[in-house]
């Protein structure tokens, strides 16, 4: 890989990685004991992983493309979701007003059911198929 595209990928993942690090870096030293402070962290350090994931798949050949995304990819965007939802739930107040059942650990449930299915190989999100055509990378689900 040349020097140039190495430095242009550095600039477009790594830097905004590290500044969404640093901005979550902030607002914990705010107050590290307050749960929106720690979550908005959570969701900051979730979210500079998924950059740094899409990093490391540029780098690596096409062929690892499809491990990278369903191994790790998915699982991450799902926890930044369930922790962003976490999050407009403790906001909002909503688990005040409707008494939610073991409010916070129901939200993380579909984590774990994920992590678990897939384990054990079984592919709960899309199969995705890399095709190579000249300089274009398309990406084509496998239906």
């Amino acid at each position: 890989m040349p020097t140039q595209q190495l430095v242009i990928y550095l600039l477009v993942y790594m830097v905004p990685a590290l500044i969404i690090f640093g901005i979550g870096c902030m607002v914990l030293a705010q107050s590290p004991r307050r749960l929106e402070h720690k979550l908005m962290v959570a969701f900051s350090f979730t979210y500079c992983l998924l950059y740094i994931e899409e990093f490391i798949r540029h780098l690596l050949p096409l062929s690892s493309s499809v491990w990278m995304i369903g191994i790790f990819f998915y699982q991450i965007r799902l926890l930044t979701t369930t922790i962003l939802f976490h999050f407009l739930i403790h906001m909002t107040k909503i688990h005040k007003h409707y008494r939610i059942p073991f409010y916070p650990y129901l939200i993380y449930v579909p984590i774990a059911i994920v992590v678990i299915l897939t384990l054990m190989n079984v592919n709960v999100v899309d199969d995705i198929e890399f095709i190579q055509t000249a300089h274009r990378f398309l990406i084509k689900p496998i239906i």
